[in-house]
C-alpha cells in the first residue's frame, strides 16, 4: 500500500512540476509579446523610410558637377572619379 501512496505522490509532484513549467512558459510568452508590441509600436517605418531615401537621394543619385554626362556615385570606377564624388556631391550633402 505504501508504494502505492509513493507513486502517486511522485505523479503528482511531477504533475505540479508541469504545470509550473507551463505556467513559466505562457508567462515568458505574454512578456515576449507585450515586449515586441511596444517595441514596434514606436518605430515609426515611414519615417525610417524617408530618411532613408534623403540619403540615397543626397549621397547616391546626385549627379557630378561640371561635367556634361549623367554620372553617379554608381558610375565611380577609379580613385580620381571617387575624389570628384567626395568633393562634390559627398561635400555638398554634408555642407547642406
Amino acid at each position: 500500500m505504501s508504494e502505492l501512496v509513493e507513486f502517486a505522490l511522485e505523479g503528482a509532484a511531477k504533475e505540479r512540476k508541469h504545470l509550473k513549467l507551463v505556467e513559466s512558459l505562457l508567462v515568458y510568452s505574454l512578456f515576449v509579446i507585450v515586449f515586441l508590441a511596444i517595441i514596434f509600436m514606436q518605430r515609426k517605418v515611414q519615417r525610417a523610410w524617408e530618411m532613408n531615401f534623403a540619403i540615397d537621394d543626397a549621397l547616391y543619385q546626385e549627379e557630378f558637377p561640371n561635367i556634361n554626362i549623367l554620372k553617379t556615385f554608381f558610375d565611380v570606377a577609379t580613385y580620381d572619379e571617387l575624389w570628384e564624388w567626395a568633393t562634390g556631391p559627398l561635400y555638398n550633402a554634408l555642407i547642406e
